[in-house]
């Protein structure tokens, strides 16, 4: 036959209790909180300087290609576009080229004054043949 437990043997019985209980998840979410905020700056500054790294190669690429590009400009062909509200231009523009050429220096008898001047920055001027005549990956486009 099974015996009932007494008084004494019941309040030996290992356990927690809910207050216990409460007390421990307290303490676990004032930790966890410290911890957090010691770990969230690192993680931030990881995900800020991944940024700064991509737009620095974004950067570097459209340097690299602005470079390349102005150096396979036609010669005296680089100006300036008008300024923005602070002075400085926003913009430049080129002829850019895909092969060799030459200028047209001697006066053109249809246009007396469309000769290319090498003193200055030269708004116009004439090629040596048409555009139209040069094949479709060598013809300069406008767009």
């Amino acid at each position: 036959m099974l015996a009932m437990p007494t008084m004494h043997q019941k309040r030996h019985q290992r356990g927690a209790t809910l207050i216990e209980l409460i007390v421990l998840i307290a303490i676990t979410g004032v930790i966890s909180g410290g911890v957090a905020s010691f770990i969230t700056k690192p993680i931030t500054s990881y995900f800020d300087s991944a940024r700064r790294a991509a737009l620095t190669d974004e950067a570097d690429s459209a340097v690299r290609r602005m470079a390349r590009d102005i150096r396979k400009a036609l010669p005296d062909s680089i100006r300036t576009a008008l300024p923005n509200s602070t002075g400085s231009p926003q913009c430049f523009e080129f002829i850019p080229t895909r092969t060799g050429g030459r200028y047209r220096a001697d006066v053109d008898s249809l246009k007396p004054s469309d000769t290319l001047d090498f003193l200055s920055a030269d708004a116009s001027f004439n090629m040596l043949g048409r555009n139209s005549d040069l094949p479709a990956n060598q013809q300069t486009r406008v767009n």
